[in-house]
Parts: C-alpha cells; sequence; structure tokens
C-alpha cells in the first residue's frame, strides 16, 4: 500500500516540469492562445451589434 501510494505520488510531479515548459515555442503558443481567448471575449461581449442593441433599447427607454 505505502510503496504503492510513493509511486504514484513520486511520478507525476518529475512528469510535468521537463523541457516544454521551458521552451520557448511553448511559451509563445500558450502566449497566443491566451491574447486569442482575451480577443474572442472582448469582441463577443463588445460587439457592435450588442452595444447597439443595448444603447437603442435604453435610449427607447429613456425617452
Amino acid at each position: 500500500m505505502l510503496s504503492a501510494g510513493v509511486t504514484i505520488q513520486g511520478a507525476p510531479p518529475q512528469v510535468p516540469p521537463p523541457l516544454p515548459s521551458t521552451d520557448d515555442a511553448s511559451v509563445a503558443a500558450s502566449a497566443a492562445k491566451r491574447r486569442k481567448k482575451k480577443r474572442r471575449r472582448r469582441r463577443r461581449r463588445g460587439g457592435p451589434q450588442s452595444k447597439d442593441q443595448g444603447f437603442i433599447s435604453g435610449f427607447r427607454r429613456n425617452y
């Protein structure tokens, strides 16, 4: 039981840290993915159609 637990606990920490995390290509790819996600979110939230609809609805209510 203990030996199995030690092997299971000992294996994962050795797997994630290796080279790919420090490679420039992977870092650039991850940064690009993060930027793409932010761009998508901004486009969805602040799209011209959604802004116009909200502005029109508020304008009609106020006046």
